[in-house]
């Protein structure tokens, strides 16, 4: 049981939500269930997108285009999250073919109103100078909904004016290898977020350096600080940051230059973990601006070098950070004595002398200098008496390749559907539509030219209102079925299910008909197996007479390799079963719904041609020619040896001789079919009578659904003698002519029949309206049913007054259960 296919649309579209959207739209293989679900996420992820030729770039563009069209058919304009990330293999796949459909598909998901944007644009450079980064669109700056933008590899428009708020809901700004024009915008920038709480920056660039301005920064902050501010990353970032908007932060991670002077650091109240880059030297006065760090981690700054005369003339501070006393529970010194030995050995000596509640510090080193490095501060004092020293090998990065190529890899999820044989797949695209089938191009190579070769065409539900779109469909149906033929081992075609509902006649007659009559007799030529043909076409206001259809194309009648043929609303002329040695030799299914013959004898005939038939439904037939005589002693004897399943009624014919459904296992009829007369008075002759020889003992049959004219039902028994579900269906018009049987007298039948005394387990009873008969008819079933479990009345009369007459009636059966229900 699909448990999870039973969860509400919301719950479904939520889960969906976590996983990239190619991935999303991939589930619509799994069911019907899920087929439209992935255009209702409002979210669009697509990640981790390689494009190394123009090739993926076109493949890639064309997969993300029919997605948002998609969305847009299906009336779903919202996006609430738009992740786009893209590395392109050179500048000039990127800037000539990627980087405007980037800049159309930015612009769209804002006009959505978008709340998350990420966009991570790279450029693979296989030597020389890249130009600056593509100009990330104004659009972005005006879009008030966001709450969380995260952007690489952009340039910002120059000209373009930043206001104070310009972001009111932005709460996470991330910055990568982005270019301003000048320092001020990007201050401003982040002077328009007054919510911000997470901010990243790294590798920022300026046209020039020297072009910074002489700013006035607390002005700016005055109005508008970043007083929600608690994570911060600022990395390469080769630039005086203004620290002081930062002041408010819970975890800071910071690199400075060399020359950046601690004065200019503010206090940080909240501050609790602090990964800082920088000289050795200067720790001790960043760590007074903590007053509350628990946590440090503490990466040397490879640019400072060592200075050998502050190592000489190193004296411990008088006065010891107050963190250091009450607070530093953690320590890390990562790259220790790569640029300074006695440096960083001083720092972490200092640090365990003072850190009174520290609880671990760990120490990275190069293998070579870890046995020294350990020794000499396992002697060292501590302040701690919990403190544990842990050291660790530090690996330059040829190390880390090494180690990395010797490491037990954890394979990643894979697309495992699309690993299995192509017949397979072929196999599950089957049980789709044609249209959902080609959709599955846009999953990924694997699958682009895969439904070319399904053998199975389905067109169901199709709905044509307008000229319009019969035109759409038509050009649909003729660009499958060229695509097909043009590629290779796909001529063969198994199955062809085409379902359509046209909107007025003027478009089926003139519009619809003439390709119909084209494709069929395309797809005969594929050794067809299964075709399903329904039309649906709505008659004109005040029709009267028989309504026209469209001529069926003779071609079927030649495709020897039928085993299932359904039509709905065709005539069948202009082709002689008897000369041309018509057979359907492999037929097993035949479905006939308001179809027009020229005469019996066709029909019939047709019959004769499919020896191993077993399932018939035919209804609503009708015929140019009356039937003659010869017609019905021609056919006294036809014979379906191998049917199974039998639906016939509105046949208006009376040679359709019962001997051709004795096989059958579940039979739905109209009684007089059986009796071989649609004369109602031959009824009240053969009412009540012993079995007639004319009718045939349906030795297999078990479950009997009888149309009309119950006065001949235990007439029709008596010939079902293993018969166990029973189900009786009574018209108005027939209940009407029965009225006048509530007059007469009933008379049990001296012979019970056999099913009644020995089968029958349930029977169920429809339309009831109350004549005298059928309410006899219930009692005697209910009287003699010896194996009855289950009696359902269906009446449209009084339900209180008909199981007030038949619920004290006798039980042959002690567990029968009696149910009434209302017809209405």
């Amino acid at each position: 049981m699909d448990r999870i296919g039973n969860l509400p649309n919301e719950i479904l579209i939520h889960i969906l939500s976590f996983i990239p959207t190619k991935q999303a739209v991939s589930t619509s293989i799994l069911s019907k269930r899920w087929i439209h679900l992935w255009r209702s996420v409002p979210i669009l992820h697509f990640f981790d997108t390689k494009l190394k030729t123009l090739a993926d770039n076109y493949s890639f563009n064309e997969f993300l285009y029919s997605i948002i069209l998609s969305r847009e058919s299906a009336s779903n304009h919202s996006v609430n999250s738009f992740f786009l990330d893209i590395e392109y293999n050179s500048p000039k796949l990127a800037f000539r073919h990627g980087i405007p459909n980037v800049i159309n598909w930015i612009n769209y998901v804002v006009e959505r109103k978008v709340q998350f944007l990420n966009l991570y644009l790279d450029v693979v450079v296989g030597g020389g100078n890249i130009r600056k980064p593509p100009n990330l669109p104004i659009s972005v700056f005006t879009c008030e909904t966001l709450v969380v933008l995260k952007l690489n590899w952009f340039s910002m428009e120059e000209g373009f004016s930043f206001n104070f708020e310009d972001f009111p809901l932005l709460k996470v700004l991330h910055l990568k290898k982005m270019y301003f024009d000048e320092y001020e915008e990007f201050i401003l920038l982040l002077a328009g977020c007054p919510v911000l709480e997470d901010l990243l920056v790294s590798d920022i660039k300026f046209r020039s350096l020297d072009l910074v301005p002489a700013f006035e920064f607390d002005q700016v902050f005055k109005s508008s600080s970043l007083n929600n501010l608690t994570e911060v990353y600022i990395r390469d970032c080769y630039f005086h940051f203004w620290v002081k908007a930062l002041s408010n932060s819970k975890f800071l991670s910071i690199g400075f230059w060399k020359d950046y002077h601690c004065n200019d650091f503010p206090v940080f109240h909240n501050l609790t973990h602090l990964v800082l880059n920088y000289n050795w030297d200067r720790v001790v006065e960043v760590l007074r601006h903590c007053p509350k760090l628990q946590n440090l981690n503490f990466c040397q700054n490879m640019q400072s070098g060592s200075d050998e005369h502050i190592i000489e003339n190193w004296v411990d501070p008088e006065s010891v950070p107050h963190c250091l006393s009450l607070n530093l529970t953690t320590c890390t010194l990562w790259g220790f004595a790569l640029t300074s030995l006695q440096g960083d050995f001083m720092l972490a000596r200092y640090i365990l002398k003072n850190a009174r509640v520290l609880q671990t510090m760990k120490i990275s080193c190069v293998r070579e200098m870890l046995p020294e490095i350990e020794n000499k501060l396992s002697s060292c004092h501590r302040a701690s008496a919990t403190c544990q020293l842990s050291f660790y090998r530090h690996l330059c990065k040829e190390e880390e390749e090494e180690e990395e190529m010797q490491r037990p890899r954890i394979s990643s999820p894979t697309d495992t559907i699309s690993t299995l044989p192509d017949e397979i797949l072929c196999r599950i695209l089957s049980f789709l539509t044609t249209k959902q089938s080609v959709a599955t191009t846009v999953l990924s190579k694997r699958w682009t030219h895969l439904w070319h070769h399904v053998p199975v065409l389905h067109f169901p539900n199709i709905t044509i209102n307008t000229v319009e779109s019969n035109f759409r469909f038509n050009e649909s149906v003729y660009s499958v079925l060229t695509s097909r033929d043009t590629a290779a081992a796909s001529h063969f075609i198994d199955t062809f299910h085409l379902d359509i509902q046209y909107g007025n006649s003027h478009l089926a007659y003139n519009l619809g008909f003439p390709n119909l009559t084209k494709w069929i007799n395309l797809v005969v030529q594929r050794k067809l197996k299964y075709l399903h043909f329904n039309l649906h076409v709505p008659l004109p206001y005040n029709f009267v007479g028989f309504p026209y259809h469209p001529k069926l194309p003779v071609s079927i009648f030649t495709c020897r390799t039928l085993v299932s043929l359904n039509l709905r609303w065709f005539r069948v002329e202009g082709f002689s079963f008897s000369s041309n040695g018509f057979q359907f030799p492999s037929l097993k299914t035949l479905h006939l719904r308001f179809v027009k013959f020229s005469e019996v004898r066709d029909f019939m005939l047709l019959l004769t041609g499919c020896p191993i038939l077993e399932d018939l439904k035919a209804s609503h037939i009708y015929f140019f020619c009356a039937e003659d005589s010869v017609t019905v002693q021609e056919f006294k004897r036809l014979t379906l040896p191998k049917l199974i399943r039998a639906d016939v009624s509105q046949c208006w014919c009376s040679c359709y001789m019962a001997k051709a459904l004795s096989t059958s296992v579940s039979l739905c009829i109209e009684t007089s079919w059986l009796l071989c007369t649609k004369d109602y008075r031959v009824y009240k002759v053969n009412k009540l009578k012993p079995p007639s020889d004319d009718i045939p003992i349906f030795h297999n049959l078990t479950h009997l659904k009888l149309h009309n004219n119950w006065d001949l039902v235990l007439q029709v028994l008596h010939h079902c003698p293993k018969l166990q579900n029973l189900q009786l269906y009574q018209g108005l018009y027939e209940a009407m002519l029965n009225e006048e049987d509530d007059q007469e007298n009933w008379v049990e039948p001296k012979l019970v029949p056999q099913c009644l005394s020995s089968y029958l387990r349930t029977c169920t009873i429809q339309h009831l309206s109350g004549p005298k008969f059928e309410l006899m008819l219930a009692k005697y079933i209910l009287k003699n049913a010896r194996l009855l479990q289950t009696m359902t009345i269906w009446t449209t009369r009084e339900l209180p007054e008909i199981e007030r007459k038949l619920s004290p009636c006798p039980k042959a059966s002690a567990t029968c259960q009696l149910s009434f229900m209302d017809s209405v």
